[in-house]
């Protein structure tokens, strides 16, 4: 029987292994991806209407400010 210690590691070796923990964290991160990707969907479309509240309350605020009043009278 032959010790363990004493086992020749190859570049081949290496090389498999690298391509195993590769693949382990390729598919880790995809998933990670596909999780935020559902998550900051419905956040930038909450993100989006409440700019846009928020334009048109200024809008309307700074209308009422600067609105004429035209009076039309009858001769």
């Amino acid at each position: 029987m032959t010790d363990p210690s004493k086992k020749t590691i190859t570049p081949s070796d290496l090389e498999s292994q690298f391509r195993g923990i590769k693949s382990q964290v390729d598919e880790k991160t995809g998933q990670a991806k596909a999780q935020a990707a559902n998550k900051m969907v419905p956040a930038g479309v909450a993100a989006a209407v409440l700019v846009l509240l928020i334009g048109f309350l200024f809008g309307k605020r700074a209308a009422k400010k600067t609105s004429s009043v035209v009076e039309i009278r009858r001769i």
